[in-house]
């Protein structure tokens, strides 16, 4: 047993050798390739009902999502190699840039599943919301880093974010994602969390954030909706709470071994989504409780890498950044996997690596590569370190 497990080692370790990385960043990569080849395997089954209404979309859908999976991973191994300190840098101008192409969507945008969130033409569409989950992570990390080093009084400085932090959220609202603004929202203020804000301060926001919520849930009645059906599952399932329902009996249907791969019945009209948003309910289905199970093992080996790199990084400003790219991973599993089982309101937000989804796919990868150029800078440093006499480190 000992003898076959060194192999399986030794076989993993060659795989990587051939592709240089660090420790980290392979204890990152790994669960992220593994979840990359899953989730465009599902979406070649969840989107079957969209393939047998437009004459042979299936493929085409899934041959999309193949082609973004590629470019994101071509993407990934490019990033990692970027200096951390020259994503800081240019991190204001690509805020900048997100933030321009936010206000344009409500002139130019392309409506969709209810919300005008995409930007573009034909199949070329982005979707600028995705991109400012990245950006707002990058220009926080540089704003509270650079605020600490050039005064005292660092949270005062670090404040003039606010300001565009609320702008942009507001235009997120706009765009009816609020599931996208929550998760820059507790994203950013992780980051400032992790910084050292004041406990009065921490309250504060808190607060505030209750009351916006509050004012979001009595203006928008859907998403009123969503809160009810999270404590009322047992009610309105033709109305206000059938997508959660119809989630739950598809999750539910699988049992432990599933229905077996394409053989699943809620996605054939009865869940909304089956590919993108509910795309873990259908692998609940299909897979049965063992699929879920090992999907969930990915998810979690995922998170693992993600905090395992935030909480060895040396340099404040890479630490700041990899907790805010760890906090949203986290909460974007945690609310989509809890919308489908009932632990959380409907929001809309996609799995991971693994919901159908162009511009969330790359975003997602871009982030993780940015993740695994911290764990390169940190343990080259580390390496160096240790390299060092031990007469030059007294000194």
């Amino acid at each position: 047993m000992a003898r076959r497990a060194a192999k399986r080692g030794k076989r993993s370790l060659s795989f990587w050798a051939k592709i240089p990385m660090t420790r980290g960043e392979a204890f990152l990569a790994t669960p992220t390739i593994a979840l990359l080849i899953a989730g465009v395997v599902m979406v070649g089954s969840a989107s079957a009902r969209t393939a047998s209404m437009s004459g042979g979309l299936m493929k085409s859908t899934t041959a999309r999502e193949a082609v973004f999976a590629a470019f994101g991973a071509v993407l990934y191994f490019q990033i990692r190699k970027v200096p951390v300190a020259s994503m800081l840098h240019w991190s204001k101008y690509f805020l900048g840039l997100c933030v321009v192409g936010l206000l344009l969507v409500p002139y130019i945008g392309i409506e969709a599943y209810g919300g005008r969130r995409w930007i573009g033409y034909g199949p070329m569409q982005v979707q600028p919301s995705e991109f400012t989950k990245l950006a707002f992570v990058l220009a926080a990390a540089a704003w509270i880093a650079h605020a600490e080093r050039e005064s005292s009084d660092w949270l005062r400085s670090a404040y003039f974010l606010a300001p565009l932090f609320a702008i942009t959220l507001l235009i997120v609202k706009t765009e009816h994602d609020a599931g996208t603004g929550a998760v820059i929202f507790f994203s950013t203020f992780a980051i400032y969390f992790a910084a050292g804000i004041k406990r009065r301060t921490f309250y504060q926001v808190v607060t505030l954030a209750f009351f916006g919520l509050a004012l979001s849930l009595v203006v928008n009645s859907y998403q009123w909706a969503r809160v009810k059906g999270l404590f009322l599952q047992n009610e309105g399932w033709q109305t206000f709470n059938q997508q959660a329902h119809q989630a739950r009996i598809g999750f539910g249907a699988g049992g432990i071994w599933g229905l077996g791969y394409g053989n699943g019945r809620e996605k054939w009209g009865l869940v909304a989504n089956p590919h993108s948003d509910f795309i873990f309910s259908t692998i609940g289905e299909e897979l049965g409780f063992v699929g879920a199970l090992a999907t969930l093992v990915l998810l979690g080996w995922l998170l693992m890498g993600a905090w395992r790199i935030a909480m060895a990084a040396r340099r404040r400003d890479s630490q700041l950044l990899a907790v805010g790219i760890a906090s949203w991973f986290t909460i974007q599993i945690g609310m989509n996997v809890g919308s489908v089982t009932g632990l959380f309101p409907v929001t809309g937000v996609p799995l991971p690596l693994v919901s159908y989804g162009g511009t969330s796919l790359v975003v997602n990868l871009a982030a993780l590569a940015v993740l695994g150029a911290v764990a390169r800078e940190t343990e080259k440093s580390l390496t160096t370190v240790s390299s060092e006499p031990a007469v030059a480190r007294s000194r």
